[in-house]
């Protein structure tokens, strides 16, 4: 413990001492000259400014901005012992539960050991991903929220390999969202495990996630709940299906569903802002009056 805000800590034991000038605990108040906005694509294409979030709440799981060049310094701080000695650096790369070190996932293949880490907030998502025996970093950073930046790393280690990449499947969800339209959900499903077979589309359980997200937005609660409940059985341990179950209840008028859900989701996440996030959620709900019962 040292006593200092995060803020300040950062800055003195990491950011100065690189060189990393572009980075720092991310606020509205300072003046950023070329600040990314974040977006979000919408089902028509179109995109829109990502909704506002006050980057106080997610504070140490998702505050900080940087640029690719300064994610290079860093990566290459870990080839020093300029900011970690050759202890810490073991026990950060060393694979713990289900490997995962400290803030990296850790595998290795055929003699390659791969170093990463991916990220996402309102408007952005990010990926860093080390080799180390070759000295290899590729970081990338999106403003459009949902890039598949998994596989674009993937093709451009491929490339940098002298192999022929593979592109990166197309997102189904805007689809089947069409599919949903003309011919409702049943029809919507089978085309997504048609999808699945095949090498074109995406349509994982992401992809019907954000279905069930443009139903509850559109206000087609029904189908949205029976896809969310479909998503959570598969997916029994996964914060974000316990979630959005927990948002279909609450559109479809099932409070206390809504609250056993939202209660779920917090016992299964990992990242404080979510933990913020949902607990506001379960105390908008317990305030609210009940419902005639006509």
């Amino acid at each position: 413990m040292t006593g200092q805000p995060y803020e300040k800590l950062l800055r003195e034991r990491i950011f100065a001492p690189l060189g990393m000038n572009d980075s720092g605990y991310d606020s509205t108040r300072p003046l950023l000259s070329k600040r990314a906005a974040g977006y979000d694509k919408q089902f028509d294409g179109s995109y829109v400014n990502t909704s506002y979030l006050d980057m106080s709440q997610p504070y140490a799981a998702g505050s900080l901005y940087s640029t690719a060049e300064d994610l290079y310094r860093w990566d290459q701080s870990f080839y020093t012992e300029k900011i970690l000695s050759a202890k810490s650096k073991e026990l950060m790369f060393t694979p713990g539960l289900s490997d995962y070190g400290y803030g990296w996932g850790i595998r290795k293949k055929d003699g390659i050991t791969t170093i990463a880490h991916g990220g996402g907030i309102n408007g952005f998502n990010t990926n860093i991903t080390r080799y180390p025996e070759a000295k290899r970093v590729i970081v990338l950073l999106n403003n459009t929220g949902g890039a598949p930046l998994g596989p674009m790393t993937d093709a451009i280690n491929a490339i940098l390999d002298g192999k022929q990449p593979a592109m990166p499947k197309q997102p189904a969800a805007a689809l089947l969202f069409k599919t949903w339209q003309s011919s409702g959900l049943a029809a919507a499903l089978a085309q997504a495990k048609e999808m699945q077979s095949g090498s074109q589309y995406d349509a994982s359980d992401g992809q019907l996630s954000q279905l069930a997200g443009q139903l509850l937005a559109t206000g087609k609660v029904v189908d949205g709940l029976e896809l969310a409940k479909q998503l959570a059985e598969k997916a029994p341990k996964s914060a974000g299906a316990a979630e959005l179950l927990a948002r279909a209840h609450r559109a479809n008028g099932n409070r206390i569903e809504a609250v056993q859900n939202y209660a779920r989701a917090i016992e299964l996440s990992d990242t404080p802002r979510a933990f913020l996030m949902y607990t506001e959620a379960i105390r908008e709900l317990s305030t609210l009056e009940p419902k005639a019962v006509k």
